[in-house]
């Protein structure tokens, strides 16, 4: 996929001094490399806010060997027959 970007001028030095540098071999993979970091940075901001989302839920629970076996029980019987189409 090939996207045109305009960017002001510093912003367009800045990236071909990245790629002088060297660690990038085009302008587009330095991009790519920014949209990818962006991307891991929202996935950890997705996963702190379910955290938070967790320990705001209510009182603990100890979560056990036992616990989780008992918890597969419960999803499989709930789920009995239900098959992906």
């Amino acid at each position: 996929m090939s996207i045109v970007v305009q960017l002001p001028d510093a912003a367009r030095s800045f990236v071909e001094e990245q790629v002088a540098t060297g660690r990038f071999s085009t302008p587009g993979e330095f991009i790519a490399n920014l949209v990818e970091q962006a991307q891991r940075h929202a996935a950890h901001e997705h996963v702190e806010r379910l955290l938070l989302e967790g320990l705001n839920s209510g009182p603990p629970i100890e979560v056990d060997r036992d616990w989780w076996l008992k918890k597969a029980d419960e999803w499989a019987k709930k789920y009995a027959g239900d098959s992906p189409t």
